[in-house]
């Protein structure tokens, strides 16, 4: 789960920080991919959902927020194809329309079918993420039973993103680590 629409990646691009936030998008997908094989049941592929709720024209016209989001995808599509089983990008507002426009020819027909856009209506996304990931892995936000959500404080200005779920607070407080590092840049 990545709560991509309220991330202000204009904000860093704007702030010289471009090339940081690559390479945490990077850094990211590698830590995911590290994490599916730590598992016992070793997977290969995993599922990713994007939740674009409150991703605004703003982000789209920033001097090099397009080119950035181009040149993320790029680098996943060199490198990590294969891996995704499933992208889902949910809350999708009509604005994200005209960046997918420019993403799709990056990507392989292949990828291309594993993406599934959804727009704001959260019956559709959330029967969609259903048939996909079990309950138990799921926020209850997203249609879930998971009791894990994303709390939001701002720090000096910086928002910080931490998931809350006090059965797996080891595991909050390494992603929070994560979060908080993109945020700070």
């Amino acid at each position: 789960m990545l709560p991509f629409g309220i991330w202000d990646v204009r904000k860093v691009i704007e702030a010289g920080k471009r090339e940081a936030y690559v390479k945490y998008n990077d850094h990211f997908f590698e830590k995911l991919i590290e994490s599916t094989q730590k598992t016992e049941d070793s997977f290969t592929r995993f599922v990713i959902v994007f939740d674009l709720e409150g991703y605004s024209f703003r982000q789209l016209t920033g001097k090099g927020c397009v080119d950035t989001a181009l040149e993320i995808v790029k680098r996943f599509e060199a490198n990590y194809p294969e891996r995704l089983k499933t992208a889902f990008l949910i809350n999708a507002p009509r604005v994200f329309s005209i960046l997918f426009s420019l993403i799709k020819p990056l990507l392989t027909p292949r990828t291309l079918a594993k993406v599934q856009i959804y727009g704001p209506n959260s019956n559709k996304w959330k029967l969609a993420l259903l048939n996909n990931i079990p309950a138990d892995q799921l926020p209850s936000k997203y249609g879930g039973t998971q009791s894990l959500s994303f709390n939001v404080s701002k720090k000096r200005g910086t928002r910080i993103f931490k998931y809350v779920n006090s059965q797996k607070q080891a595991r909050s407080e390494e992603h929070t680590s994560e979060l908080q590092s993109h945020h700070e840049l």
